[in-house]
């Protein structure tokens, strides 16, 4: 061959090359792709038909020019016995047939994942180690391909899985928040209104029996959502508002210890002052509930859990101690992960979740701190908690000019409607109720003026988010105040947000209902 010659094969070599590897750079109509491959291999390989199988779970072949069905049977069953002898390592190459044809594996990562044959035409002439020698090249392109296009198929699925998980995850939590939340809310109403009413010594202790158990149900509701939450979107949402921290810390430890009565709780606060901040006060109550009932919990019966509260430099530190057993150090590091055994595991006569470390580790981080713990025999088992102590809005003391005088309660759930309203008659409030925001609206535009609305969110008919969308249009209501009271946690905290509303969650406590109510100028 010429010099002119051998550097045109050489040429013709790389750019079919170099179109193949082209064609197989992208795993959309794999299919296409891998039959102009070997389109492609038949002009440097010369031969009548060329056919690649694939073998997964079940055999693909894929055959250039393609044949009719009898043939396509034919040419796999070849194939599929080509693919066996190379599982069972025998010699595969040039075969004994009248045209030898060639075939070679093709291999994925580590693994045999395929067939592929060339078969000469009447014209062609006989293959020799040139022809294989390409042609092993050819197979490992299409090899890395194959392999490269089911790495990105395992990806997919895999994210399919995820997401599936994690709409599921949503889905319950939506089903726990509100199929549950509005049985616990019509429980809590009726029961306080019942209450306030009483003065039999018996009825009131179970009635007060009955309202701790609302709550407790009703913390493990929120803890369930807040963690649904914070493994979907990745953290649990904090609203800062300005708030004194000292306050908070002694209303909190207050409140735990009227609930519980027989253990001692003891408060020590080194400031004189108001410790004002940027902090989520609901949030920083849920983070002391949370460590101080895990210290009652898991501390000894007879001995204090200790509550401290002071300044280290610019950041602020929460602090829990009890006495007890210690926690193992091999469940130090996991503590804080309910999905381990290290912190559902310290007590053999608790049972629960497991949820409230972690949820109190989600909060911290979103106000930009974290929690510590330390534990051992000497210094009793201690969490601690650093927040940053963002710059404080101006705090402008609000006052309660009156009371509203009618109050409307707006919420599909009989139930809730009825127990709402007795609870706010019985405390001088006149109250309309509605079935849905539609209903509302129809009454409002009749004439009806509330000075408040209570509004759910998920309602038939028209929403929540829809019935202020139309009393925003409305210059005759704009004005009147609106309090989301919903189940529906996140709907009714982003609608709560974009408008400029107050926000309860389901069950809603009897004190923050009123503080809400009275709050309203």
């Amino acid at each position: 061959m010429a010099v002119t010659d051998h550097d045109d094969d050489v040429r013709r070599l790389a750019r079919v090359l170099s179109e193949i590897s082209h064609t197989l750079e992208s795993s959309d109509d794999r299919a296409r792709r891998v039959v102009r491959a070997l389109s492609l291999a038949r002009e440097i390989v010369p031969a009548r038909r060329a056919a690649l199988l694939e073998v997964q779970q079940a055999a693909t072949l894929y055959v250039s020019p393609d044949c009719d069905p009898a043939g396509r049977d034919a040419l796999e069953a070849k194939l599929v016995s080509l693919h066996r002898l190379v599982e069972g390592g025998d010699a595969i190459g040039r075969s004994s047939e009248t045209r030898p044809a060639l075939s070679l594996p093709v291999m994925g990562l580590d693994e045999v994942i395929g067939v592929i044959r060339v078969e000469p035409g009447d014209e062609d002439a006989a293959y020799d180690a040139r022809h294989l020698r390409l042609l092993s090249v050819i197979a490992a392109q299409l090899g890395a391909y194959l392999a490269m296009v089911r790495l990105r198929e395992r990806d997919s699925a895999r994210l399919r899985e995820i997401e599936a998980a994690h709409g599921f995850q949503q889905l319950v939590a939506g089903v726990v928040g509100h199929d549950l939340r509005n049985p616990l809310a019509v429980i809590t109403a009726v029961a306080s209104s019942m209450l306030g009413s009483t003065s039999d010594e018996k009825q009131t202790r179970n009635l007060e029996r009955a309202l701790r158990n609302a709550e407790h149900a009703s913390r493990l509701i929120n803890d369930l959502v807040d963690v649904t939450e914070s493994r979907v979107t990745g953290a649990i949402r904090v609203h800062l508002e300005d708030v004194d921290l000292r306050a908070l810390v002694e209303q909190a430890v207050e409140d735990l210890r009227q609930a519980h009565g027989s253990r001692t709780i003891d408060l020590h606060v080194e400031t004189a002052s108001a410790l004002r901040g940027q902090f989520d006060a609901m949030r920083i109550s849920q983070i002391i509930y949370n460590l101080v009932n895990n210290a009652l919990t898991h501390g000894e019966p007879s001995l204090p859990v200790a509550v401290h509260l002071y300044e280290d430099a610019d950041e602020t530190v929460i602090s829990v101690r009890n006495w007890g057993a210690p926690i193992p150090e091999s469940q130090l590091a996991t503590i804080f992960d309910p999905f381990k055994q290290g912190a559902s595991s310290r007590s053999r006569h608790t049972r629960g979740l497991g949820l409230g470390l972690y949820i109190v580790d989600q909060i911290v981080k979103g106000h930009g701190g974290r929690v510590t713990v330390s534990s051992d025999a000497d210094t009793g088992t201690v969490f601690r908690v650093r927040l940053r102590r963002l710059v404080a809005i101006a705090h402008v003391p609000t006052t309660v000019a009156h009371r509203a005088r009618v109050i409307m309660v707006v919420d599909d759930d009989d139930d809730v409607r009825l127990g709402l309203s007795e609870l706010l008659a019985k405390r001088g409030y006149e109250v309309t109720t509605a079935a849905n925001g539609r209903d509302a609206l129809d009454q409002m535009r009749a004439g009806v003026r509330p000075h408040l609305i209570l509004l759910d969110y998920s309602m038939p008919v028209m929403t929540g988010e829809e019935l202020c969308e139309q009393l925003a249009r409305d210059p005759a209501l704009a004005p009147i105040p609106i309090v989301i009271v919903s189940a529906d946690t996140a709907a009714a905290i982003k609608l709560a947000r974009a408008r400029g509303l107050e926000v309860l969650t389901k069950p809603v406590r009897v004190d923050q209902l009123l503080a809400a109510v009275e709050s309203i100028h």
